[in-house]
């Protein structure tokens, strides 16, 4: 393996002139595309490769010159980036097809097959459509893929996500030049957000769709749909809010209550259909209760008096 991987240095050197007629990069390059390729090269050979990828990148996207392919395999190589350094050899080779030497063209070939020797081919299928592949957290992909997976040998963290569903995890050790086929079933989540009640200081008793779940602040993890909300206390006035809960979101509530307010006629009762003042008292009483004497005899009233009863209905 040491052998092989200093046959990949020697090889991947930044890009020279594939034949002699061909002239340097920094002669063909211009505008931003020769300042982005002139500050990667000062990063290579300062060893920030990860930087010197940006900057390479940059200068081919302005400029479309295959020779900036290999430079960047030079530094994903540094990087131990195996299977990238075998995407951008073989594009190089095709985007160059009919331009190199002979000599150069074996020198690729022989390259493309060293690399392979570090990389293992790996077919995912899953499932669902729409889920997204990471590899070692970097986004692969989305399935249904339209190719397999370079990956490179040693322990790798692939992961398959899609909202609505568990994700999955598949850490595995892949051996160089050797293809494989994961096949994943994605199992749905379940449907539930969580959900946040806060009543500040007011302490009161929180209901969720009429059921006590707690008191003063209370969070849970809650099915997802509508719901109803409750907070009361003795002495303050209850609040209720309706609440809708998404699959996986997490919502917060803030319900605080306050005093309840007195009625202003509560000095006043009610009597017989109408308001009787409830400041009157005893006295008041006592001066409209009926007489609870017998009934006058017949003949003692004096002539023209007519006998109104004052009789109060409770």
């Amino acid at each position: 393996m040491k052998a092989l991987v200093l046959v990949l240095g020697a090889a991947l050197l930044l890009a020279r002139p594939a034949a002699a007629a061909e002239a340097p990069l920094v002669d063909v390059l211009t505008g931003q595309a020769r300042e982005d390729y002139k500050s990667a090269v000062l990063l290579y050979e300062d060893h920030d490769y990860t930087g010197a990828v940006v900057k390479f990148r940059s200068a081919h996207e302005r400029s479309g010159e295959p020779r900036l392919l290999w430079n960047i395999a030079a530094c994903e190589k540094n990087l131990r980036h195996y299977g990238n350094v075998l995407k951008l050899v073989e594009r190089y080779r095709r985007e160059t097809a009919g331009r190199l030497s002979d000599e150069r063209r074996r020198e690729t070939e022989a390259l493309i097959e060293a690399v392979r020797a570090l990389v293992s081919t790996v077919r995912v299928v899953v499932d669902e459509p729409g889920a997204t592949i990471f590899v070692d957290d970097v986004p692969a992909g989305t399935t249904p893929l339209p190719e397999p997976l370079l990956l490179d040998l040693g322990q790798r963290r692939v992961r398959i996500a899609k909202a609505g569903f568990k994700d999955r995890l598949i850490v595995q050790d892949f051996a160089g030049g050797s293809e494989t086929t994961l096949s994943v079933t994605l199992e749905r989540a379940p449907r539930v957000g969580r959900l946040t009640v806060d009543t500040g200081e007011s302490r009161g008793t929180i209901s969720l769709d009429g059921t006590v779940v707690g008191e003063g602040r209370w969070e849970g993890v809650v099915p997802s749909g509508s719901h109803q909300v409750t907070v009361a206390a003795a002495g303050m006035r209850a609040r209720s809010s309706a609440v809708e809960i998404r699959d996986g979101e997490a919502q917060s509530l803030s319900l605080t209550l306050e005093p309840e307010k007195k009625s202003g006629l509560s000095p006043l009762i009610w009597v017989g259909g109408g308001l009787l003042l409830a400041g009157l008292g005893t006295g008041a009483y006592l001066l409209f209760r009926p007489e609870q004497s017998a009934s006058p005899t017949v003949g003692t009233l004096s002539p023209g008096t007519v006998q109104l009863p004052l009789t109060m209905h409770f």
